[in-house]
């Protein structure tokens, strides 16, 4: 069976379109918070518009009186190619490609519900990078496995509609579905699977996906092989590429454990990234933070091999957690690692003019608890 015919031959369950009415319905599906929609408006018996008609529908919980609206032809994917490859083929071939090749294809291929996916080499699984039309709390909880793709996937047809069937994202204990006639095009390379773009386009639908394929045969066969080497090379050559921790106290173990000492002093040096996360997220839009703060850790904890270790802290810091004897004092440690990150990871924070803002604590202590100590950096 050839790539076109598999295309046609997947089963599509239907959904309305993608207007204001899909908005509503979506809302209500996945239970999201709606006050952003409908703020400081209110039904009354005397009005008729299509938001007072969404109201309405949304809160008496009753679809049955939205007919299905038949989906147009869309656009032909195939007047884009060519455009579409060149500019894939300009995004930096850097640490910031994920994030430019998702704006790219925002843009161009109107994607209103999205999700970009990239392997965590701390957890081995694939989650969120970035993300368009999906609440921060949905998108931190989403992730897959290959085992979770592969009762989905035949391995071969690249892109491919999502069916009602097709549930391999999961958000906890649950499992997700874009809304739409969504879509997942798998990023392969010679190395394997590099991450996946799971989204919904009103311009995209099962009248015009044949043209779709041809658009991503020309325009994305690269894609995955890019992310390869820009980002998972890079990650893979860390001394310690999958090395992280649960808990400060499991760091502090283990790194007194390394200078033969229980009892040993150490600094606690808090660092706030939260102007290098600003950065990228003014530049690119609804980034994930968790997942950009964990290569960060990941190459932390590489960079400070046994003299230190690095663990998350609140949303937007990290703990580095040294030895008070040692070579790493905190204002040295802040002026290489501020250099060290924007050199490792380029093309990230090259707007960020200011060093890493830092605090530090003394550990142990005879008037604080370890709970103390932390609550306080």
């Amino acid at each position: 069976m050839g790539l076109l015919t598999k295309a046609g031959s997947i089963r599509i369950v239907f959904t309305p379109g993608n207007g204001l009415l899909q908005r509503v319905i979506t809302l209500y599906q996945t239970r999201g918070n709606h006050d952003d929609v409908f703020s400081g408006y209110e039904p009354d018996s005397t009005g008729r518009g299509l938001l007072q008609k969404s109201l309405l529908i949304f809160k008496s919980g009753d679809f049955s009186s939205i007919g299905q609206i038949s989906p147009g032809r869309g656009i032909d994917f195939t007047d884009k190619s060519d455009m579409l490859a060149r500019a894939v083929a300009e995004c930096a071939k850097d640490f910031s490609f994920p994030y430019e090749l998702f704006v790219l294809l925002k843009k161009e291929i109107n994607i209103r519900q999205g999700v970009l996916f990239i392997h965590s080499h701390i957890e081995d699984v694939y989650r969120p990078w970035i993300y368009e039309g999906v609440n921060k709390a949905l998108a931190e909880s989403m992730q897959f496995t290959l085992q979770d793709l592969n009762k989905t996937w035949d391995g071969e047809a690249v892109p491919f509609l999502l069916s009602s069937g097709h549930r391999f994202i999961r958000t906890g204990s649950s499992s997700y579905i874009f809304s739409g006639y969504p879509v997942c095009i798998p990023l392969l390379s010679e190395n394997g699977f590099s991450g996946a773009l799971v989204f919904s386009s009103p311009q995209c639908n099962k009248n015009n996906f044949p043209s779709f394929i041809q658009l991503c045969n020309k325009a994305m066969w690269e894609v995955g092989h890019t992310l390869y080497q820009v980002r998972e090379l890079p990650i893979l050559s860390l001394s310690r590429p999958g090395h992280s921790y649960d808990s400060a106290e499991q760091a502090i173990a283990q790194l007194q454990s390394g200078i033969g000492d229980v009892g040993a002093e150490l600094n606690f040096i808090t660092f706030s990234l939260k102007e290098y996360f600003s950065a990228v997220g003014r530049k690119y839009g609804t980034i994930s933070i968790s997942r950009l703060r964990e290569d960060i850790l990941l190459f932390c904890n590489s960079l400070l091999l046994f003299n230190g270790v690095a663990i998350p802290l609140r949303e937007q810091e990290i703990l580095i957690i040294v030895n008070t004897s040692g070579l790493f004092r905190p204002e040295l440690l802040q002026f290489h690692l501020t250099r060290a990150i924007k050199n490792y990871f380029q093309g990230l924070f090259d707007s960020v003019e200011n060093g890493l803002l830092f605090t530090v604590a003394v550990y142990p202590s005879e008037e604080k608890s370890l709970e103390q100590i932390l609550a306080e950096l």
